[in-house]
């Protein structure tokens, strides 16, 4: 064989190891601190874009010190930390934690009813089967599952829950993640962050926003603004994202501009079932599928279900803490005992 092309032969197979070495070698954890300067500076930029979008609103959206926000407590479920991961796994985990950026058409263009699900418990617990086999054994009926997988979505990516999302929206199921606001009194850089957080690491359909106010007054913007600007900023940036769907949970009856901020409000979540009449009135002048009905400690009824169908376009009754209190119960630790018959009553 000619000795030019064996040398030439033998650069190339020493390139190629080169390469291979240069992809496989661990990011070196140091990088953290840059990783996260990064990531707040692209959110600040990103926080300004939306107080644009807004319209009239001229707030100031420059972000607080993100060094207090970005340190986290570990949560429950197993965590791996993206910015300490090879190159190349995290190309092959771009399945699971790029946002998604698909129209959401099957939710709210469905005439009938849909089940809005508190999903907080984690996704190794029999309750998401339970939900994907229900939506299977019902596809006509909307479902929309709201997922927590520490208070928040937590400090780093997770397979389980990852895996957990894929299969929920795999079976046709419209999946939100959840933030608390903490009524307007944590940090709109803070939310911003949990929800930059979700794009980031799991594909979902939307932004759950809880503790959502329910009268007008000041927001924790980084200068002042009002509530209503406040949500309306997370709402656009959420959009911005890629979120097609937000959630606000004032759970009870709110202000009339902040009901027309979110594309879903939840005006009820309380134990016990509220009278037609507050559903009806608290509703008044929208179309149903903007708001969202959520009662704890209840049997199934499902005439009463049926009848605030005619007000809400999603439903939600869980006969967990059944005369206990909330303080004292978790009423989100397991899906009722009737949840299935839940689902197949509003297939009608």
């Amino acid at each position: 064989m000619n000795t030019r092309y064996l040398g030439f032969v033998a650069i190339l197979l020493l390139v190629a190891s080169s390469f291979v070495i240069v992809q496989f070698l661990p990011v070196d954890s140091s990088s953290n601190a840059s990783r996260t300067n990064s990531n707040a500076q692209s959110i600040a930029t990103a926080t300004v874009e939306s107080s644009k979008s807004v319209g009239s609103l001229s707030v100031n959206s420059t972000l607080p010190s993100l060094s207090a926000i970005a340190t986290k407590g570990t949560g429950p479920v197993n965590i791996v930390n993206k910015s300490v991961l090879p190159p190349r796994i995290i190309r092959n985990l771009s399945d699971y934690y790029l946002p998604s950026r698909e129209l959401t058409k099957s939710v709210f263009n469905n005439s009938s009813v849909g089940v809005i699900i508190p999903l907080y418990t984690q996704p190794t617990d029999n309750s998401w089967q339970a939900v994907i086999s229900a939506k299977k054994s019902n596809p006509n009926i909307s479902m929309l599952a709201v997922i927590n997988p520490n208070n928040g979505p937590g400090n780093g990516f997770s397979e389980s829950v990852a895996s957990g999302i894929q299969q929920l929206r795999a079976a046709g199921i419209e999946v939100a993640g959840y933030v608390a606001t903490g009524y307007g009194r944590n940090s709109l850089g803070a939310v911003q962050l949990q929800i930059h957080d979700y794009s980031s690491w799991y594909k979902l359909d939307g932004i759950f926003f809880d503790e959502m106010a329910s009268t007008n007054g000041t927001g924790n913007c980084a200068s002042a603004c009002t509530l209503y600007q406040y949500y309306s900023q997370l709402a656009s940036y959420a959009s911005k994202i890629g979120y097609n769907v937000t959630i606000g949970n004032p759970g009870q009856n709110t202000v009339e501009n902040l009901k027309s901020i979110m594309k879903v409000t939840i005006i009820y979540e309380s134990t016990g079932n509220a009278p037609i009449s507050t559903i009806k009135s608290s509703t008044a002048g929208f179309d149903r599928s903007r708001f969202a009905y959520i009662a704890i400690g209840v049997g199934l009824n499902s005439t009463l279900t049926q009848s605030f169908s005619h007000y809400v376009g999603w439903i939600y009754t869980t006969d967990l803490c059944t005369g206990q209190s909330v303080s004292a119960c978790n009423p989100y630790s397991g899906l009722p005992s009737y949840f299935p018959k839940l689902v197949s009553g509003l297939d009608r």
